[in-house]
This record gives structure tokens, sequence and C-alpha cells, in this order.
């Protein structure tokens, strides 16, 4: 089960399904289904630190969006952490145009009324330059230190998923236990308004959007049902 169409925002947003193949039809126009001939209309929003690495990147990535329509609604997605995109359209790392196409097909298939979708992260300090070096995080280590969550990021999660018509948690299950970082997919969890995801894994960690994520066709579920159906799943065996 997805939601069919998503009205303007109030708290809790408003889901509702749009029956009609025609009232379908309008919601994807008036989103903007016209992405792969101009993806990046109205893009360049986001939020950065002012201070920035060795790589010439800003050390936090707090919010990205990318824009295909003046529709304000978005889809939100909840990633890891930042790579090398940048708030400015020409400056895209791997993931990013992967949670864009998803979102794309979130509104052919839906009918959302979305125009835009926006990428926040459980750690905000980018993954690229670390204190003056090239190296990468840190393997098989807790990141508890406040230097890898970021200063503002949990109010940046917390007001963009206030804000956005639908959030999807897809940070990945590889990188949770890499990282030992299940404390933050914890604090996060309860930041984030009624999450959706692409599926959860046997530990009932949502799967990842990113490259080597799932699979581009996956639909997305609540996070809840997709771990309830995880356990009811487990206990008898399949």
């Amino acid at each position: 089960m997805v939601p069919a169409a998503v009205g303007y925002r109030s708290s809790p947003p408003e889901i509702f399904v749009v029956r009609s193949d025609w009232a379908k039809a309008l919601c994807r126009f008036v989103s903007g289904t016209f992405l792969s001939v101009w993806p990046y209309a109205f893009s360049g929003r986001g939020e950065e630190s002012d201070d920035h690495g060795p790589d010439g990147l800003s050390i936090y990535r707090y919010w990205i969006e990318r824009r295909w329509s003046e529709v304000p609604d978005f889809v939100l997605w909840v990633m890891f952490n930042p790579s090398t995109a940048t708030i400015s359209d020409d400056n895209d790392d791997r993931a990013v145009p992967r949670c864009f196409k998803r979102s794309q097909r979130i509104v052919e298939r839906t009918g959302l009324m979305i125009g835009a979708m926006r990428v926040v992260n459980l750690f905000a300090r980018r993954a690229t330059m670390i204190d003056g070096g090239s190296e990468p995080w840190p393997r098989g280590h807790v990141l508890k230190r406040p230097t890898w969550v970021g200063p503002d990021n949990d109010v940046h999660i917390a007001e963009q998923s206030a804000q956005a018509a639908l959030t999807i948690v897809a940070w990945g299950p590889s990188l949770l236990r890499g990282r030992r970082a299940e404390w933050r997919a914890d604090q996060v969890e309860g930041m984030v308004r009624d999450p959706w995801c692409l599926g959860v894994n046997a530990e009932k960690h949502p799967y990842y959007a990113g490259p080597r994520g799932a699979p581009m066709d996956t639909e997305i579920v609540p996070l809840a049902a997709a771990r309830l159906h995880s356990t009811v799943g487990s206990s008898s065996g399949t």
C-alpha cells in the first residue's frame, strides 16, 4: 500500500487516494513529470556549513533539494551521510540522482502532488576529506562524536520531516553495521514523522536508496508495516 496522492501539508499531512485515471494524470502533470526533459528546472536550495575542508567542500551538509516544478510539496529522503553533492545542481554524487529518480517513480506511479525531493542524513559530516587528510570514515568504530552528527543536524532533520509530504528512511543496513551506528538511527526515527521505507532486512533496518541499494523499481511501504511483515515472516519461517 502506497499513498496515491498527497494534499497540501497539514499536521499530520492528509494523504488521500485519487481513484480516477484522469485525476491521477492531472496530478502527474501538475507535479511535473517532464523530468527527463528538464529535470532540475528549479534546483539549487539547501543548507551547508560555512566552514570548508581541504577538498573545498563544506564540512557539513544538512539538506539539499532537487526540484522539477513549483509545486511546493516534496519527498524527504533520510540517508546515512553526505558525500560530494552540494546545493548547486551541477555538483551531484551517486546517491542524489538515484533518490531523484526514485522520487520521479513515486510521482509516476502514485500521483503524489510533489515538485521536489530533499535529502537529509543521520550524520551531516561529509565522508570525503576528514581532519585535513584523506582518511575514510572509521570502520568498526561507534560514531558517537558530536562532530560526526553535526551541530545543527537534528534541528534540520526534524524541520524537514515536519514540512515534507512524505518521509522515506533509506540509510542502509550495511552502513549501520559497519559504523555501529544503530544508536543514531534510533534517535532519528524519533525525529521524523510517519516514516516510509524501501523495505527492511532481517534485522529490521531500512534498505539503502543509493548505489548497490534496493532495486530502482522497489515500492515504498510504511516502516512500521515493513517491520511487522518482517516479524511475521520470520516467525512463520518465510
